[in-house]
């Protein structure tokens, strides 16, 4: 038997009720999914609702300075939040997913439902399967009393996280009109990402600063 899906997660764009989604805290800027069960088809932002088991959007103000999400059930409630964690959360991605981990605390008002985790690579060769490819390597760890659904909606806000922060085009490295760019790391800012990046030979400048610091 042909294996069905489990579920559907529908991603409105900005054809169609996202005109400017990730630029912004405005309303129409704020990114968001939908999660359906089973195999829903369809036009993203018009899916039929009878399946749907909940969402993630992101929050009003886009979260400000800390890249966040809330999880909705089905009938619209707020069930989790999802929030970057660390010292400096609003800074991820670049060649800073090299070296760190960047975390996200799940939580409700009742306390800790869990915890998302974007893993740095372990060795050379996943560091290059990471910066050439759009492979990245997640841990969800959650609470044993959660329902499927809402472990689901879980699943859900990681595939998004992911293609809201770590799916982005030349987000290592890049060519513009000045030559080759390193994108040390990205800046959360009210829904916008600002790329922090510099030309090819002033980032070798700094691998060499740093090492002479270090010793």
């Amino acid at each position: 038997n042909k294996a069905q899906p489990l579920m559907t997660l529908e991603r409105p764009g900005c054809i169609r009720e996202k005109p400017c989604v990730g630029e912004g805290p405005m309303e129409c800027c704020l990114d968001e999914m939908k999660l359906h069960k089973g195999f829903v088809e369809g036009i993203p932002g018009a899916l039929p609702t009878q399946m749907l088991m909940g969402s993630a959007k992101m929050p009003p103000m886009a979260g400000g300075f800390t890249p966040s999400l809330e999880v909705f059930d089905k009938g619209h409630g707020v069930i989790a939040k999802v929030e970057a964690t660390g010292q400096f959360p609003c800074l991820f991605g670049g060649f800073s997913e090299m070296c760190c981990d960047q975390g996200y605390s799940i939580s409700s008002q009742s306390g800790r439902m869990g915890q998302i985790v974007k893993r740095k690579p372990k060795d050379f060769e996943s560091a290059m399967v990471e910066l050439l490819t759009d492979a990245d390597t997640f841990t969800l760890e959650l609470e044993q009393n959660l329902s499927v659904e809402q472990k689901a909606n879980m699943i859900g806000s990681l595939l998004l996280l992911d293609k809201m922060f770590f799916e982005r085009d030349t987000d290592a490295f890049g060519c513009d009109a000045n030559g080759i760019f390193i994108n040390c790391f990205n800046c959360y800012c009210f829904g916008c990402i600002c790329p922090f990046s510099c030309e090819c030979g002033e980032f070798i400048g700094l691998l060499v600063c740093l090492a002479e610091f270090v010793k």
